[in-house]
């Protein structure tokens, strides 16, 4: 007798499993790796310092960050918003510059993280305060100190 072999339930299962996890880091790739098409900018103070900051908002922006980019201008940062404040956790993945961490809970500065390098093997280093923060600023390694930045200091965000 003649008989067609069927795959395996198995096989089939494992197939569609592995194209669902291949399909999904593809999928995240693009939302990091993809160009924006431009950049809005807001002013951001804390204490006397003023930068123009792009606000990352949606949990892509916030994916992407300013990892790829091979520079940041001076007084340029950028800006995470979250509904709530919670202990965030930042990872360098793909980071090539060094950046300043400004931890933020109601419109004042709660922590400090200075100079975390660009990370240079795997896994990236991985960035947390001790306080919950509802914002976060990421902005040139070296700003906190020669800003004056300081724990207690006032944030206002000028929106449009």
């Amino acid at each position: 007798s003649f008989q067609i072999s069927r795959p395996k339930m198995k096989n089939s299962i494992t197939l569609i499993a592995a194209c669902a996890v291949l399909l999904i880091i593809v999928g995240v790739w693009f939302v990091v790796t993809k160009p924006r098409p431009h950049r809005v900018l807001s002013t951001l103070k804390i204490g006397e310092a003023i930068y123009e900051v792009e606000v990352a908002r949606s949990a892509a922006q916030q994916a992407r960050g300013l990892s790829f980019r091979e520079s940041l201008p001076e007084n340029r940062g950028m800006l995470f918003v979250f509904k709530v404040a919670s202990s965030q956790r930042f990872w360098m993945f793909g980071m090539k510059i060094p950046l300043d961490f400004v931890w933020i809970r109601g419109g004042e500065v709660v922590a400090l993280s200075e100079n975390i390098p660009a990370p240079k093997k795997s896994p990236p280093a991985i960035v947390s305060p001790d306080e919950p923060a509802d914002q976060v600023l990421e902005i040139n390694a070296g700003e906190i100190t020669r800003r004056g930045i300081k724990i207690g200091d006032p944030v206002i965000l000028e929106t449009d």
